[in-house]
């Protein structure tokens, strides 16, 4: 099925029209960047370009091989016009990658100069002139340029939130036959959502149901970096010729070879393009260049894998940015770029002219950004947005020049005294906690079941419903004056009960610690609604509040009531060890789900731990913007050398101990521990289910059961006084909190020797990503021990995540220990008691913000329901 046009150029005809369709718009702002280009040695008040989606992380990859290409006779010879032989093959392997698939035919593959040039090629030979075609907003500029040349009509269906096949649909309907076409970028450009099995599904059979033509542009289909796994390429469609699939090398690193091919099983569409991409030819060094390097199959998916860990680390290490200095944006799944969210700043210059072009704002803002502040973006306009103020940021040129920009960005901000960019920012993140709360709340019980109290040195899951919201009060209000609007539900839920395990003793509660009767839960859940609703006053109450106020600087108390929502959310979940598993209404995608990753786990494995004199611990308060009492002020300890394992204890080797019958020895237990191990009729952790019929364990994760051999590998969640008696069993013992961090966070100083560097990771300095562990709910469980490439200077694997590690260190306060969070003075000292002791890392529940180096948490010895790990360490002799 071809144009008129198509059919010409099958026919030997040429076209003899020409359309000069990019008119001068005025200077061009990127001459303006190259000639006041940043450089952070000659040139540090030049500007930063993060307008082009240009993917600078991987040319180390790429230039071992680039490097051994040698010229020959025949590589300055002509070859096909769409393409060699050998590139058509490599192509097959790249299209095979793109869509996971097999038996593709470079039959089906013509090549040329560019995504665009085919782009172009295709939407010439499918569509007539006035004919009508889909295409997505926001989209890439260049789409629509390459519609008005080619005088190709189109409307537009609104993907900024998403795929709805919907609003296909309804285009369709109100269109009629006039449609011929949809034209899509999947993965989505400027947006960074993609296409699904399900998703491809739909539009395929939509395509089919109307006779259409789809043109899928997937240039950034291996720089698909989140849920990577349901990514689906329209190369899958397999039964219907009207699918064309381009993509080119341009986002992976080599953009300047310009190389892209396009799929088609339309031989018509073929035929035709043959004469079209005779005008973009690829020239014969490049075709043999990038065969030879691609074909190289061990290289080509070793690539494709660091490709998207790179782009995960820069997109997590430019959100980390984007959230310390109080920019919104939107969340991306795949690409090189994000969108941020300016639109507050923008109405201001929109207000202050007189022109009524809805853009005139953004334009005089993005000028501005430029010209003032070296601040260079791609502006919403460029991509059709409905609604000025979005911005296009690419996060994969060099990090250094990502967060120079950002910093300058929060400065401008700043001087523009526009607080509703920065609202919602914070708004952003606490809706993520929201979310998952709702989970905890609204999808795992039912409404009575809120009642229940599993364990009783808790109170019941409706108070921490109320809770979170009456902290949030409660905090904001006492250093803004902010009214509170249900004083009653506030003092009610303002303190949970935390009870000595031993004595049943318990600091100050705002509910009587017997208490039976409770609120309505649906009084709890509207009291909690009204808090969120309130929350953008409370925010600005915050930061128009008294900047004499510790907590209102730096906006501490909004840091401080997300942070407790964050740890709230995982202690909560503590409690579901003893909730009857048959109550919950959980579903399958919370529940266990085989492991992903490959294990580096070697039983008894230790490595040497270098003593150091002049070993960091904590943080001095100006050093960062929130943290909590008990992390000040930064201290200098020392540690021995000493030896520590480099993994995790698992549940497997813990269950030998058990098996051996020395669990039960009170050789390897304290007294203390030992006495209240009997008191308890404890004969195995209480995460080990035994069963008497076939003398066998299985084990208990939150929303199951799970057979030992399937969770053998996991590590071994225990109370301290379990973790520190098979140590002993074992000839070990537990870590001080001083050897943790000196394990996790130290590597010796190049510069100078017998001192050590401090990392802000046990990996290094980069802010954590899924890649580095098993935390901020990525799985509601934890996974096998070695699972991550994330090691300390030492070679010790899951210092972070997967279980927070027991110390032997009672928790106290530093040196020059100061409770200094008025409103809260008992966080810390109120557990100063020789009972709690340190634990550190992180568990799969932890937040990703509280993975910093200086943060500490505590438990008391004898509470075996903490997500928790332990590893264990030997004296050098």
């Amino acid at each position: 099925m071809l144009s008129q046009r198509g059919h010409k150029l099958c026919t030997n005809s040429t076209s003899n029209r020409g359309k000069q369709y990019f008119a001068s718009q005025g200077k061009c702002p990127y001459f303006a960047y190259v000639s006041n280009e940043y450089d952070r040695i000659t040139n540090t008040g030049g500007i930063v370009c993060l307008a082009y989606a240009e993917n600078k992380l991987v040319f180390d990859l790429w230039e071992p091989h680039l490097n051994n290409y040698y010229i020959t006779e025949k590589s300055v010879q002509y070859t096909l016009s769409y393409g060699s032989p050998q590139l058509l093959n490599t192509f097959v392997s790249i299209f095979q990658h793109l869509g996971n698939i097999d038996n593709l035919s470079k039959d089906n593959i013509l090549l040329g100069s560019g995504c665009n040039s085919l782009i172009r090629s295709l939407l010439y030979c499918t569509l007539n002139k006035n004919d009508v075609i889909i295409i997505e907003k926001p989209c890439y500029y260049a789409y629509i340029a390459m519609l008005e040349a080619l005088d190709i009509q189109y409307v537009f269906v609104d993907n900024l939130e998403g795929f709805n096949i919907a609003n296909y649909q309804a285009l369709i309907d109100a269109h009629g036959s006039d449609i011929k076409a949809i034209l899509i970028s999947n993965p989505s450009n400027p947006t960074g959502k993609f296409l699904n099995v399900e998703n491809v599904q739909e539009l395929c059979n939509l395509a089919k149901a109307n006779n259409l033509h789809v043109i899928s542009d997937e240039i950034f289909g291996f720089d698909v970096f989140q849920k990577e796994e349901d990514f689906c390429s329209l190369v899958t469609c397999t039964d219907y010729d009207n699918i064309h699939v381009v993509y080119g090398t341009g986002k992976i690193g080599i953009a300047g070879l310009k190389i892209a091919g396009v799929y088609t099983r339309n031989g018509d569409i073929r035929k035709a393009m043959k004469k079209m991409v005779s005008y973009s030819q690829i020239s014969s060094i490049t075709q043999q260049l990038v065969s030879k390097t691609i074909d190289n199959e061990e290289f080509f998916t070793s690539f494709i894998s660091e490709n998207r860990n790179r782009i995960l680390k820069s997109y997590t290490n430019c959100k980390y940015l984007l959230e310390k200095y109080h920019i919104p944006y939107q969340e991306a799944y795949a690409g090189l770029t994000i969108l941020i969210d300016l639109r507050d700043l923008t109405h201001v210059y929109t207000e202050k002219n007189s022109d009524d072009h809805p853009f005139r704002g953004e334009r005089e803002l993005f000028d501005e950004l430029i010209h003032k502040h070296g601040v260079f973006l791609s502006p919403g306009e460029d991509f059709f947005f409905d609604e000025p103020g979005w911005f296009r940021l690419t996060f994969t040129e060099d990090q250094h020049a990502v967060e120079v920009c950002l910093e300058r960005l929060e400065k401008f901000i700043e001087m523009s005294e526009n607080q509703d960019t920065v609202v919602k920012s914070i708004l952003h993140r606490m809706h993520d906690m929201w979310n998952i709360s709702d989970i905890v709340f609204k999808q795992l019980f039912i409404p009575e079941d809120l009642y229940i109290n599993p364990i009783e040195l808790r109170f019941p899951y409706i108070f921490y419903l109320g809770h979170l919201a009456s902290f949030y009060m409660l905090q904001a209000s006492s250093v803004t004056g902010f009214a509170n609007f249900c004083k009653e539900l506030d003092d009610f839920y303002a303190r949970g009960k935390d009870p000595d395990i031993e004595t049943g003793k318990c600091h100050d509660t705002s509910v009587d610690m017997n208490n039976k009767l409770w609120h309505n839960y649906e009084e709890i859940f509207e009291y909690s609604g009204k808090v969120r609703e309130v929350a953008p006053s409370l925010i600005r109450s915050v930061l128009n509040g008294d900047q004499n106020n510790i907590l209102i600087q730096n906006e501490r108390v909004l840091e401080l009531i997300l942070e407790h929502d964050m740890m709230h959310l995982e202690t909560l979940l503590y409690m579901t060890h003893c909730f009857d598993i048959n109550r919950f209404i959980v579903g399958d995608h919370l529940k266990y789900h085989a492991p992903t990753h490959g294990s580096t786990h070697t039983p008894e494995e230790f490595v040497l731990v270098q003593a150091n004199d002049s070993l960091e611990m904590g943080v001095d308060f100006d050093d960062i913007k929130f943290g909590w009492d008990n992390e000040f002020p930064k201290v200098v300890r020392s540690t021995s050398n000493f030896y520590m394992a480099t993994h995790n204890v698992t549940i497997g080797e813990y269950l030998e101990f058990v098996e051996s019958g020395d669990y039960n020895d009170p050789t390897f237990w304290t007294k203390n521990d030992y006495e209240w191990k009997l008191k308890e009729q404890m004969n195995c952790p209480i995460n080990f289910i035994y069963n008497e019929t076939t003398n066998s364990y299985r084990y208990r994760s939150i929303f199951e059961t799970l057979p030992i051999e399937t969770v053998k590998n996991w590590p071994a969640s225990v109370s301290q006084a379990e973790a520190n008696a098979y140590c002993k069993w074992k000839g070990g013992r537990l870590p001080t909190e001083e050897e943790w961090n000196q394990a996790a966070l130290h590597q010796p100083d190049p510069d100078e020797e017998g001192k050590f560097y401090r990392r802000e990771y046990p990996w290094g300095d980069e802010p954590p990503c899924k890649d580095h562990g098993n935390f901020d709910f990525q799985m509601w469980h934890p996974c096998d021990v070695g699972s991550y490439d994330n090691a300390s200077y030492w070679g010790i694997y899951d210092l972070v995540g997967n279980g927070w590690e027991w110390t032997s260190s009672y928790f106290r306060g530093f040196e020059g220990f100061e409770a200094y969070i008025e409103t809260y003075p008992g966080y810390s000292a109120d557990f100063f008691d020789d009972k709690h002791f340190v634990v550190k890392g992180g568990s799969w529940a932890t937040h990703r913000q509280l993975l910093r180096k200086s943060f500490r948490n505590w438990y008391q010895g004898h509470y075996p329901y903490v997500f928790s790990s332990f590893r264990i360490v030997k004296d050098a002799l």
